[in-house]
């Protein structure tokens, strides 16, 4: 299951960003170019994660896990991030989603942060930090289920 959400990150990251025309300023921004099915990507993804993430995690710190899915769906079912409305829904999913990724990371494989370090990437290109940002959080996530699953 873990490849098929990997399969679906990388159909968001590269097929979103080749509609786009280059890299977006923020993954959110793929969902204005292919609406619905981003939505089914990210929640695919993380259905797909969720069961590898479980089975890794000491119990706990399952929450984690659950509550690092559980704001990517959001992400996925509310990614009109313009919408006044709509918009608090999905930055407080991605929020919850980026802290409890982080968190898990660091409770189940803390060497994996070392990923961290590419941080330097996103604070040298100032007009798409946040993409990267959330590129990082999501490579940590998806190192760490590969190195233990």
């Amino acid at each position: 299951m873990v490849w098929i959400g990997i399969i679906c990150f990388l159909l968001i990251v590269v097929g979103g960003s080749l509609l786009n025309g280059g890299l977006p300023t923020c993954l959110s921004d793929i969902y204005y170019r292919i609406s619905a099915v981003f939505t089914v990507l990210m929640v695919a993804m993380a259905i797909c994660f969720l069961p590898s993430m479980l089975e890794v995690t000491q119990e706990e710190f399952q929450f984690l896990a659950f509550l690092s899915c559980g704001g990517i769906m959001f992400v996925g079912v509310a990614p009109n991030y313009k919408d006044e409305l709509e918009g608090k829904v999905h930055k407080a999913s991605a929020l919850v989603s980026c802290f409890c990724s982080v968190a898990w990371v660091t409770m189940v494989a803390p060497w994996n942060l070392l990923l961290t370090s590419l941080l330097f990437i996103a604070l040298a290109d100032k007009k798409r930090w946040l993409f990267w940002f959330e590129l990082l959080c999501f490579i940590m996530v998806i190192a760490t289920m590969l190195e233990k699953c």
